[in-house]
């Protein structure tokens, strides 16, 4: 093994020099030279900040893919608890398990499920005063390699736990090799990961010698065919096993969450991003109210796409057309103003503005207790209040934006 692997990788060829990643790499692990971005091996921690901002896709991740399934005589799909946001109203996440193993997989075992037993050993030590405070989770592999690489001093305050992921393919393998009677090299996990950061940890762990995952499967490689499974899916297998508990580590601050929970200290409202155009937490709707808390979405009008600002063109004003590393004018693509142009007749027609109209919704769609803006104008404030005098929608509008956003 090369002293250094990375999921992260730089195409050379896309890259323009442009300096977006230099600003956003949270190591310094980026220079640029000869007009070119270089990317320093001992600092890069494949956090795929890079990969998130570049506008010129100069930059990508690795991973296995599906075809090595058949490198295996047994597979297991381990699916991150992110992967059950990427599917809008979803209420029961046995719908994805058993479109997994439509797909190919003999078995699936949840990584929310591993997580709850991660969360129960974290209470104990604490409980036992064996942690150094602060206690910094073990379970995100760039977080750990950042405080190696750019804070050393706080490497004792790390967790001492295997990742969640690591647990749950140790498990897996276990019940799989007393199910089927195979030598464990023949039984496959695979990780179903948005997270380059992942890939490398599998490639190259740290604090263990090997990894018990065999390769990282994008989410979205995963998603179009797990999609069409589920679509026509005849029956629904009962396959999951984690609470609400495991699926929160999805979450902001889930996992923190979680360890106040199982110590009694109720969590009271949990903030997300949510909006029109940014649905990836839908999923987290049902296990919050089965937690019993409320729920309030931050960027609920999408860092401003959702107002009437950029349906001709981007303002000289605008943060679009700024230096901000959150948005800016690659993001205000043709398909993105056609979404939202008609959204804003639909708005028109209820007698509300577009931001009015997706606060609304938001609100209403997202059973959320409240959203979170920013406003730089008090008439920013007063326009969105007016958002209150039409709280309902009709199912045929419903229908309509759904179709938009399609």
């Amino acid at each position: 093994m090369a002293e250094f692997y990375h999921s992260v990788t730089l195409n050379e060829e896309k890259c323009v020099g442009c300096t977006n990643c230099i600003k956003r790499c949270p190591t310094e692990a980026i220079r640029v030279r000869g007009g070119k971005a270089v990317i320093a091996s001992e600092r890069c921690i494949d956090c795929g900040e890079c990969i998130r901002i570049c506008p010129h896709h100069a930059k990508r991740a690795r991973h296995s893919h599906l075809s090595q399934l058949s490198d295996f005589t047994y597979t297991i799909a381990l699916p991150a608890p992110s992967l059950y946001g990427q599917f809008n109203n979803l209420d029961d996440i046995d719908y994805v398990l058993t479109g997994l193993k439509e797909m190919g997989f003999d078995d699936v075992f949840e990584v929310s499920r591993a997580a709850e037993l991660v969360s129960e050993a974290t209470r104990k030590l604490m409980d036992a005063g064996a942690l150094k405070r602060p206690v910094i989770s073990s379970a995100c592999p760039a977080v750990v390699r950042l405080i190696r690489v750019r804070f050393p001093d706080l490497c004792d305050h790390v967790l001492p736990l295997k990742s969640p992921m690591e647990t749950a393919a140790a498990m897996a393998k276990r019940d799989a090799v007393k199910k089927t009677g195979l030598p464990p090299e023949q039984i496959g996990c695979f990780f179903l990961t948005p997270c380059p950061a992942k890939v490398t940890d599998i490639e190259m762990p740290l604090g263990i010698e090997k990894s018990q995952v065999d390769g990282a499967i994008a989410i979205s490689e995963v998603f179009p065919e797990l999609s069409h499974k589920m679509d026509h899916l005849e029956k629904v297998e009962p396959l999951a096993n984690s609470g609400v508990i495991g699926v929160g580590w999805s979450t902001s601050g889930g996992e923190a969450a979680a360890l106040l929970k199982e110590m009694g200290v109720p969590c009271l409202i949990h903030q997300h991003r949510y909006s029109m155009l940014q649905q990836d937490n839908a999923a987290l709707i049902p296990v919050i109210e089965e937690a019993g808390m409320g729920s309030i979405a931050f960027c609920p009008l999408s860092q401003g796409l959702l107002t009437n600002k950029y349906l001709n063109g981007i303002p000289a004003d605008s943060r679009a057309a700024g230096k901000s590393v959150f948005l800016n004018e690659n993001a205000i693509t043709e398909d993105l103003v056609k979404k939202v142009s008609a959204l804003n007749e639909v708005a028109a027609e209820r007698g509300q503005s577009l931001a009015q109209m997706a606060l609304v919704w938001a609100l209403k769609v997202g059973r959320l207790t409240s959203v979170l803006l920013g406003a730089s104008r008090i008439s920013q404030v007063e326009e969105n209040v007016k958002a209150l005098s039409n709280m309902e929608f009709t199912g045929e509008e419903l229908k309509r934006i759904d179709e938009i956003l399609k």
